[in-house]
């Protein structure tokens, strides 16, 4: 029975003439236009870029057709051939536009109708792998082949930047849906996370609620109690300073946080609740506590006690040095800090500025209609933070300087005059502090004495301030101020 002739002859060759001997023919390629001659061997070499056999590789090929050659090669004798010239295949032009066209139009379905991942990873998949050459060698008569993925084309890469953007996708709805702070992108930890999910190497959708709560917050709390006990045993040697404060929490709780600061870092201790009917938080009540603390991390690792200027706190502080002669007490220099500016607000001519100031900024964020106007002039909005917060005054007069221009135009304009409550009391007051020409100019100097004591102040409150950080910085401050000094008392006598 006659050998069934392949089919690529009559699919890929034009002009077929038989040759000299039995299976050699005369052809012409279909998609390149190359004279050929010789066997099936051959025009499968041909397809398939296949050096050794004595013929050109095809420039023209198609995907379907170098699929066919290379799925015939593999059935013939070319597997007992070594195929090298796999890593640039450059014959392969319009097979990558094809691809390139397969993964637009993937994008399009995505962004239409939203497709699972598996079916878009399955796709990409598939196609990348059917781009891939395969590299057949005969070692002791039997047949090996090896995926070389070095010669992945352009188009699985597009695929792979369809997957990470809808991976970039999922996680920014995670993170706006949980309300998680954008801040956790800079951390470390959340790098960390996603490189061991990417060693994974398979699909992964994470620990269940239960394996969280329980069994892997456990886990996490033993690690941090390893890392808490590693920093303790460090005391000894470095000492340490038990930081203390007093705040009242939502439920109006009046309780003392009480925290171990060394070099390495600052760890919470405990909770004291004094928020009992028959306590009453004086020095000695103090003292009692802070004594119980000191004694837990021990006398001898304790260098100081940092509370803030309150007189309970200083009472403590004495009955403290008393009981223990190794340690001090040390005023929060933070406190310190916003105690001389909220006693530099207190100055007569400093008040009356502030509350001009705050008559302003009062009328802006109470009257929805005033701030409705004032945001047509500016982007900015005028802020109002508690009295509580350090510097809070400097904050206030620097954000009402910087719109003032916008304020101006603000009570100047049509929509202003044709406001309802424009001529009510509180408008027309407001109106002429803004028009008046010495408000912006006492707010600047105010401004002015403040703001040196301001950024020390931001350098003591937070994580690795120093004591020699604090006294350069209050010497610049110093210098700062007896230069303004100074060049408004020479101003004056001109």
């Amino acid at each position: 029975m006659p050998r069934k002739e392949s089919p690529l002859w009559d699919k890929y060759c034009l002009n077929k003439q038989a040759g000299k001997s039995s299976g050699n023919y005369y052809w012409d390629c279909k998609l390149c236009g190359f004279h050929g001659s010789g066997t099936l061997t051959r025009l499968v070499a041909h397809l398939a870029g296949i050096k050794g056999e004595g013929i050109d590789k095809c420039v023209q090929v198609t995907l379907e057709a170098y699929q066919e050659a290379i799925a015939l090669a593999q059935e013939s004798e070319l597997t007992r051939k070594k195929l090298k010239h796999i890593k640039e295949v450059e014959a392969m032009e319009q097979q990558i536009e094809l691809q390139e066209g397969m993964v637009d139009s993937m994008v399009d379905s995505m962004f239409q109708s939203q497709p699972s991942m598996d079916s878009i990873c399955a796709s990409s998949k598939k196609d990348s792998i059917d781009q891939i050459p395969i590299d057949i060698e005969d070692t002791e008569g039997s047949r090996r082949k090896s995926l070389t993925q070095s010669t992945i084309r352009r188009g699985s890469s597009a695929a792979m930047l369809i997957k990470k953007d809808h991976a970039n996708t999922m996680l920014v709805r995670c993170i706006v849906e949980g309300n998680l702070s954008f801040n956790l992108l800079k951390m470390s930890c959340w790098r960390n996370m996603l490189l061991a999910f990417s060693d994974i190497g398979e699909k992964y959708s994470g620990i269940t609620y239960n394996d969280l709560r329980v069994k892997y917050l456990k886990k996490e709390h033993l690690n941090v109690q390893q890392k808490v006990e590693n920093v303790k045993a460090l005391w000894p040697k470095y000492g340490v300073t038990i930081l203390s404060d007093g705040w009242i929490d939502t439920s109006k709780r009046a309780l003392v946080n009480i925290l171990v600061s060394c070099c390495y870092g600052t760890m919470y201790l405990k909770t004291i609740d004094c928020s009992g009917v028959s306590t009453r938080v004086d020095g000695p009540w103090l003292a009692e506590m802070l004594s119980i603390a000191i004694k837990e991390v021990k006398p001898e690792n304790v260098v100081q006690i940092v509370t803030d200027n309150a007189s309970n706190c200083v009472s403590m502080g004495h009955i403290l040095e008393t009981e223990f002669p190794s340690l001090v007490w040390t005023p929060c220099a933070s406190h310190c800090l916003d105690l001389l500016l909220e006693d530099i607000g207190k100055l007569s001519w400093v008040r009356r500025v502030h509350k001009r100031a705050n008559y302003v900024v009062k009328l802006f964020t109470k009257k929805r209609n005033a701030r409705k106007i004032f945001s047509n002039y500016s982007s900015l909005v005028l802020l109002r933070p508690s009295a509580t917060r350090f510097g809070y005054i400097l904050i206030v007069l620097e954000r009402l300087a910087r719109v003032w221009r916008a304020l101006e135009q603000t009570v100047v304009s049509n929509y202003w005059e044709d406001w309802s409550d424009s001529k009510k009391p509180d408008a027309v007051k407001v109106k002429s502090i803004v028009q008046d020409s010495s408000t912006l100019p006492s707010i600047m100097i105010v401004i002015s004495i403040m703001r040196p004591l301001f950024s020390v102040l931001r350098l003591t409150d937070r994580e690795g301030s120093t004591m020699g950080l604090l006294y350069e910085f209050m010497r610049r401050a110093r210098d700062t101020l007896q230069r303004g000094a100074r060049e408004d008392t020479s101003n004056k006598d001109r």
